[in-house]
């Protein structure tokens, strides 16, 4: 079902957005994100488990498990201990967004936790990217009336050392899942959710070369938004809204056979940030085609090959992901970002080391690995209102 309130969106924002008016996936993207609320109740109504994931959780599991994944509504527990007077939480509004973040924008017509819409999870997991141990501290605060499993590996592991961490992290989310559901988590079950994967990602590489069109058929929100959508954000992705992509897809390129579109040099934006970021590019005669290091499906992941059994096939995909290796590997996929893209510049918010840490420790290695202007912002924990003022002024 999908949501009455979809298109809901602050009426200052919406010159962000492209016009959905014309783009039908664009439309039902939304909607489809909207509706969260409405499958999640479904789902617990019949009995289901609820998975609270972050945004690279090792998602092809919990498919396989038949569970419903939702990110793990941080910002909503962190205003949550707003709320009930813990204001020492106060500057992680502005190191993480907390509030402003373009996740507001697009779930936030579809109702709160807060307010009363879905009661919660069943258990939350983290992803496999080294933090630092403040975040992890924070996470185990507002979430603990969860069952929280950190699933973190150590950080700079040499390739092999990472896939058998990685392996064995595997094994025990599969077992703690058929505890859990009380079904077998098999095989066939693993291939055909990795083979989703698959599919998502070769249509993403058929988007993002329409996306970096110019003019460019869609406007920094809409790019970025799809994306984070279809990182299985909320709710997971899903045969529906694999649909959405190619109907997507299809609008895209006929834009582009028309020549329609927006004008704007292309940027690539790093690091966390705030929606004022992206208004401030916006009018500036920018557009962000391009993000690092959240979202899966980039235009130079590749697609997961099948070697061995799932769960090994798996542990070698997520190695070769942002933030797990050194830094010089985070510079070399950044610097492959970049060149796919042919960005005409990045925008890098060098947060305080908390979340992944790789946006704050890899920074030496991406900024010596690539040749395009670079506009650096940083926040301090003493100021950390300070990457706005900081990002107008410079921009």
């Amino acid at each position: 079902m999908l949501s009455r309130t979809a298109l809901s969106v602050d009426e200052k924002l919406m010159p962000l957005y492209s016009d959905i008016k014309e783009l039908e996936g664009i439309k039902k993207l939304y909607q489809y994100n909207a509706s969260v609320w409405d499958r999640w109740a479904k789902h617990i109504k019949k009995g289901g488990k609820v998975v609270g994931t972050l945004s690279n959780s090792p998602m092809e599991i919990f498919r396989a498990a038949d569970v419903f994944t939702v990110i793990y509504k941080r910002r909503e527990d962190l205003n949550r201990k707003i709320i009930e007077g813990k204001y020492e939480m106060y500057k992680y509004i502005y190191h993480f967004g907390v509030g402003e973040c373009v996740c507001r924008y697009i779930a936030g017509g579809a109702g709160s936790p807060i307010l009363g819409a879905c009661p919660g999870y069943d258990w939350v997991v983290t992803d496999f990217a080294p933090k630092d141990p403040e975040w992890i501290k924070l996470l185990k605060d507002v979430g603990s009336e969860w069952d929280f499993d950190f699933i973190e590996i150590e950080a700079g592991l040499p390739r092999k050392e990472r896939e058998e961490a990685i392996y064995q992290k595997l094994l025990f989310l599969k077992e703690k899942l058929e505890r859990l559901t009380g079904k077998e988590i098999t095989e066939e079950k693993l291939l055909r959710s990795i083979e989703l994967t698959n599919e998502v990602t070769r249509i993403f590489a058929k988007i993002d070369e329409l996306v970096k069109a110019e003019p460019h058929p869609l406007k920094s929100f809409d790019i970025y938004n799809l994306k984070v959508i279809c990182t299985d954000y909320i709710g997971g992705i899903t045969e529906e809204l694999l649909g959405v992509m190619y109907l997507l897809e299809r609008e895209l390129r006929e834009r582009v056979e028309r020549g329609e579109g927006y004008e704007g040099k292309k940027i690539l934006l790093a690091g966390g940030f705030r929606s004022e970021f992206l208004s401030a590019i916006e009018n500036n005669g920018g557009i962000v085609t391009a993000a690092w290091p959240f979202q899966r499906f980039t235009a130079h992941m590749e697609e997961i090959k099948v070697k061995g059994d799932a769960l090994t096939t798996l542990a070698k995909w997520y190695a070769t992901h942002p933030g797990l290796g050194t830094a010089e590997e985070d510079a070399e996929l950044f610097r492959k970002l970049v060149e796919h893209y042919d960005v005409d510049a990045v925008i890098y918010h060098r947060q305080d080391p908390f979340g992944h840490a790789c946006t704050y420790n890899s920074y030496e290695a991406i900024r010596e690995a690539v040749d395009v202007p670079f506009l650096t912002i940083e926040a301090s924990e003493s100021y950390p209102e300070k990457p706005i003022a900081e990002f107008l002024r410079s921009l």
